[in-house]
């Protein structure tokens, strides 16, 4: 089995890559600087 990636951010890019990845099968580590989600989106901004 593959290493995973880690992607470092959980906004609006590293989660679309996350799901991107898992979906072909390959593992991620997911981590994000905030200890808690965020009751808004974080992508206001696109």
């Amino acid at each position: 089995m593959p290493h995973p990636v880690l992607i470092a951010g959980a906004g609006p890019t590293g989660l679309t890559l996350a799901i991107d990845l898992a979906r072909r099968g390959i593992p991620v580590r997911l981590i994000d600087r905030a200890e808690q989600f965020s009751a808004g989106s974080r992508g206001d901004g696109i």
